[in-house]
């Protein structure tokens, strides 16, 4: 397996790449569905005082299946580094 089929191909061995990204809220919904390990967060709030969750959520929503690694991706272009404690901006709910 290559590096580049690694991260086109969920666990499940499913392509994903065809399937359409939801939009930014319904992404921060589902990964708002994970408690945060990195601030200790429980589920269905925001990570700070700031409106935003870490990326940290986001990766374990990724791992759980509940978002995917294209939307993963899609929430973290832009940002300065890929570090757990980073904070994706948050959307209204």
């Amino acid at each position: 397996m290559t590096d580049h089929q690694h991260y086109e191909y969920a666990s499940d061995g499913h392509d994903h790449r065809a399937e359409p990204l939801r939009s930014p809220q319904e992404i921060c919904e589902d990964a708002r569905r994970m408690g945060c390990g990195q601030c200790w967060q429980r589920p269905g709030r925001p990570c700070s005082s700031l409106p935003g969750d870490h990326l940290y959520r986001y990766q374990w929503a990724a791992r759980r299946g509940l978002i995917t690694r294209a939307e993963l991706a899609a929430v973290a272009i832009g940002l300065d580094a890929t570090n757990a404690h980073v904070i994706i901006p948050g959307y209204a709910l």
